[in-house]
C-alpha cells in the first residue's frame, strides 16, 4: 500500500474542497450540519480506514480518518488530484487514559477514546486539486492475505484493511505506538449492540504503527497560531510497528483459549510460540468481556 500522508483539516486553507464540521454526537446521518449547510454523508462511520493520528495542545484528541470508495482507491493509489466524489471524514475522539488496560499492563501507558466524540470534520472533493491537505496513509504491513499464520489461527483473514473501525488507541512505555482496531461485519454487529459473548465467526484486528511527530502538520498549526510555535503537538502514523494481531472466534477450535484463537504477524511473517503463549493469559485479566479490551467508539 502506498505511503501518502494523514488528514488535516484546515478549512480556510482549502481549495477546490468543501469542507463541514460537525459537533460531537447526536446527529443522525442525513442531518444538517453547521458550516456550508452541508448534510453529513449517510453511512460514514462504515467508511474505511485511511489513518489514525493524536494531537495534543488545545485539541488533545484522536483522530481516525476514514474515506468513502473514491477516497481509499485514490489513497491507494496515490493519485492526485483526489478525484471528483472524494469524501474524507475526521473523526475525533477525547483522549483518556484507560484504568482498565493499566491494570493489566501494570503501568498506566493505555490511551484510549473518551465516550464521546468531540467532533467531526469532513471533506468534499468538489473540482480540482486539494490544496492544504497534509497527508499520510498508514502504510501496509509488507504481507498477501492468505499468506500462512502462526499456530492458533491458519491463515491471515483476506481483505481486513478493508474492515470497518471499532475504535483507535495510544500505548506508550515500550509499545509506543498509536494503532487502531477493526473487525468483520460480525465483530462490527457485536460491538455495536454490545452482544456478549462474541458470535461465532467474529474477526478482531489489531494494526499499529509507530507514534511519530507531524513537521508538516506541525509547521500548518505554527502559521495558524504562532504561540504553538516550537511546541509539537501533531502525531501520525509512522512505519508498522508492534506486528498485526487478530482474534478469531471459535468455541470448538480454540475451546482451551476461551474460544478465542490468537495470531500476531512481524513482517508478514509469524511470531514465534512464546510471544503467543503470552496472549491468553493477558487476555484473561477482561473475561468479563468475551477477553476483549477493546470498546467500540461511536
Amino acid at each position: 500500500m502506498t505511503r501518502i500522508a494523514f488528514l488535516l483539516v484546515a478549512v480556510a486553507a482549502v481549495t477546490g474542497v468543501v469542507a463541514s464540521m460537525a459537533p460531537a454526537s447526536g446527529h443522525a446521518d442525513d442531518e444538517a450540519v453547521p458550516i456550508f449547510g452541508i448534510k453529513i454523508p449517510p453511512g460514514y462511520r462504515d467508511w474505511r480506514l485511511i489513518s489514525v493520528a493524536h494531537e495534543e495542545g488545545n485539541l488533545h484528541s484522536f483522530a481516525a480518518v476514514l474515506g468513502n470508495d473514491v477516497a481509499i482507491k485514490a489513497y491507494r493509489e496515490g493519485k492526485l488530484p483526489y478525484p471528483d466524489g472524494t469524501i474524507i471524514a475526521a473523526l475525533h475522539y477525547s483522549h483518556v487514559p484507560s484504568e482498565e488496560n493499566d491494570k493489566v499492563f501494570g503501568n498506566p501507558q493505555s490511551f484510549v477514546p473518551g465516550p464521546r466524540m468531540t467532533r467531526i470534520a469532513f471533506m468534499l472533493v468538489a473540482v480540482v486539486t486539494v490544496a492544504g491537505v497534509v497527508a499520510f496513509m498508514a502504510p501496509a504491513h509488507g504481507r498477501a492475505d492468505g499468506e500462512a499464520a502462526p499456530i492458533f489461527v491458519t491463515t491471515i483473514p483476506p481483505g481486513y484493511r478493508d474492515w470497518r473501525l471499532i475504535s483507535v488507541a495510544r500505548e506508550e512505555g515500550s509499545l509506543d505506538d498509536i494503532r487502531a482496531v477493526l473487525g468483520n461485519d460480525a465483530g462490527i454487529k457485536a460491538h455495536r449492540e454490545g452482544k456478549l459473548p462474541f458470535p461465532e465467526g467474529t474477526i478482531i484486528v489489531r494494526i499499529a504503527w509507530s507514534f511519530d511527530s507531524s513537521r508538516e502538520n506541525n509547521d500548518i498549526f505554527c502559521k495558524l497560531n504562532p504561540a504553538s510555535c516550537g511546541h509539537p503537538q501533531s502525531y501520525v502514523a509512522g512505519p508498522p510497528k508492534n506486528g498485526v494481531q487478530f482474534m478469531v472466534k471459535d468455541s470448538k477450535k480454540y475451546a482451551s483459549t476461551g474460544g478465542w484463537g490468537f495470531a500476531q504477524f512481524d513482517d508478514g511473517k509469524p511470531a514465534d510460540e512464546g510471544v503467543l503463549k503470552t496472549c491468553y493469559p493477558c487476555h484473561q485479566a477482561i473475561k468479563a468481556r468475551d477477553f476483549v479490551f477493546t470498546r467500540y467508539a461511536p
